[in-house]
């Protein structure tokens, strides 16, 4: 079952719309001109899965991934594509780990944290691993203009 709420706004052609299966809402969200537009959200099961901006039926902004209830993931998309930072919670034995992407391609660096300190920090070019530091002060030695400050 699909419900659509339509508002003609600033000439678009905009809908709010509930996406039902079952009587279980599966997503909901703004379609503009008849593409998916500004915040949508997914639900598996009654629980929210996902949750981000679009751009004509892309991914486009800040994204979050949820498994069970728990953040999971997050990052920025343009085009369908990550993008910049994102980032990993409870990943593997790391509790979160926060990477660089391209065009959906790991480029640049990775954090890993353990606890609430960063315990190691690899670097890659398109998916390929060309560098990795056992530790953030050997890492701060080879990239002395490196700043945690400008990761989200």
């Amino acid at each position: 079952m699909l419900v659509i709420v339509h508002l003609s706004i600033f000439n678009e052609d905009k809908e709010y719309v509930k996406d039902f299966d079952n009587s279980i809402l599966i997503s909901e969200g703004w379609m503009v001109d008849g593409q998916k537009n500004v915040y949508w959200k997914f639900y598996i099961d009654g629980s929210v899965y996902s949750q981000g901006h679009f751009k004509n039926d892309k991914k486009d902004g800040y994204w979050y991934f949820y498994d069970a209830d728990q953040l999971k993931s997050e990052g920025y998309f343009k085009n369908n594509l990550k993008q910049s930072w994102c980032t990993f919670h409870n990943y593997n034995s790391y509790r979160m780990v926060k990477r660089q992407y391209e065009n959906d391609k790991i480029s640049g660096y990775v954090l890993y944290y353990k606890r609430s300190s960063l315990s190691k920090v690899t670097e890659y070019k398109a998916n390929s691993k060309v560098g990795e530091w056992t530790s953030y002060g050997r890492f701060k030695t080879a990239h002395p203009g490196f700043s945690l400050n400008n990761i989200r």
